[in-house]
Formats: structure tokens, sequence, C-alpha cells
């Protein structure tokens, strides 16, 4: 049913929304105070998942968007308390973005 629901939404359906979901999620958090970017060239950065740094613990802003439905990770090894990463798949729509970044 997966397979059959992204052949009808087309690959470039999902590589535009892809996109589009991207761009609202780097552009909040270049402007969201306590947030930026982790990866600075924008032309180096992932659509897919998005690594941000965090002033404060990444582990704060998970767990506030656990308690409402929304699962991030963390960063790996050193990182583990100063990035959040967000998965940016086709399963995630919008409004799941929208949702999310207001959260935050």
């Amino acid at each position: 049913r997966i397979c059959d629901d992204l052949i009808e939404r087309g690959i470039g359906n999902i590589r535009k929304e892809t996109e589009v979901k991207a761009e609202k999620i780097y552009s909040f958090f270049e402007s969201a105070p306590g947030y930026e970017p982790f990866v600075k060239n924008k032309n180096s950065r992932s659509k897919t998942v998005i690594v941000i740094e965090t002033q404060n613990s990444s582990q704060e802003v998970i767990k506030k968007l656990a308690e409402r439905g929304f699962l991030l990770g963390s960063g790996y090894k050193d990182f583990k308390d100063k990035h959040i990463r967000i998965a940016n798949f086709p399963m995630h729509n919008i409004e799941d973005v929208k949702s999310m970044l207001e959260i935050i």
C-alpha cells in the first residue's frame, strides 16, 4: 500500500514536497533564537535528515516534541545533547512540519 501511494504521488511530486519541507525547516531554524543548522554550507545540507544545533539541551526539545507525538533524533557521540535530527521523509507532510515548528 505504501508503494502504491508513492507511485501514485510520483517521484517528481515527492522530490518537490521534500524540498519545500526542507526549506521551511531550515528557514525556521536559521532565524530561531537558540538554534542554527549544523551544516553551514546550504549546498551541502541534506534535505532528508536535517541536523540542527541547539544552544540549550537538545534533550529538552526532543522530550517536548515527543510529548506531542513528534519523534526526533539526538546527535551522535559528542553532539548527543547539542543536536536534534529531523527526518524529512515522504511520509511526513507539510502540515506535520508546520505543527512541529509551531511547538518549537
